[in-house]
């Protein structure tokens, strides 16, 4: 909802603006969504890889053996 109010918000002729710019406003909100999207799932997948290493990393391992957990 803030991609559409940044878009369009604060607008006295929302009405006639939309309709005229309907296409422009639908493919730049849609590339809005894809880039929040892959925002949100690299930060998601770092948090995901990164519990996985330090389960499986041993106590006191190093840099190296966290290359290797993820190499592997």
């Amino acid at each position: 909802m803030h991609a559409v109010e940044a878009k369009i918000g604060g607008r006295n002729d929302v009405e006639s603006f939309v309709r005229e710019n309907f296409s422009s406003l639908v493919e730049e909100l849609q590339l809005d969504a894809y880039n929040l999207y892959l925002a949100n799932e690299k930060s998601r997948a770092s948090i995901v890889i990164r519990k996985s290493v330090e389960e499986r990393l041993p106590a006191g391992g190093s840099a190296e053996d966290a290359l290797d957990i993820i190499a592997a």
